[in-house]
């Protein structure tokens, strides 16, 4: 191997450095890392902050409320005033529902039909306003059970 070619594969390896090295010194290179930075902060703590502003001004945080809220097996639908649930495959038998409460989180339903147990004499549905896991108690109950996934 001649002498030169000798020094050309000797010093191309500190090219090669130098060139990264003017890269990274780089204005546009600042400009894209601080970006990228800015985006992973905000992508942190925006979620956190959005859902503190619409709480603040007391929407949801999805800021709207639905009137029609699906399940796996039916859906709940809002008829006016009232509520009922209507099984996908059975149209004949319907639920219906007196909405008690709406917060932010949830919207409140009361099913008082007339039953003989009065243990279970009420039942009350909370269904999250965005989507999530409803949930079901009875008065002699004290904490809420976990029923099937709803969305808008």
């Amino acid at each position: 191997m001649s002498e030169t070619a000798m020094q050309g594969r000797r010093f191309g390896w500190r090219r090669g450095l130098r060139a990264v090295g003017a890269v990274l010194r780089s204005r546009h290179t600042y400009t894209a890392c601080g970006i990228l930075a800015g985006s992973v902060v905000l992508a942190q703590v925006g979620p956190p902050v959005w859902v503190g502003m619409t709480r603040f001004i007391g929407r949801p945080y999805c800021l709207s409320y639905s009137d029609v809220y699906m399940y796996p097996g039916g859906a709940f639908q809002r008829r006016g005033e009232d509520w009922i649930e209507v099984p996908t495959f059975r149209n004949v038998d319907v639920s219906y529902f007196d909405e008690v409460e709406r917060t932010t989180d949830y919207i409140y339903l009361v099913n008082t039909p007339s039953r003989s147990n009065v243990k279970v004499s009420a039942i009350t549905i909370r269904l999250p306003v965005c989507g999530g896991t409803a949930q079901v108690t009875v008065p002699s109950a004290d904490n809420w059970i976990d029923a099937h996934t709803v969305w808008r």
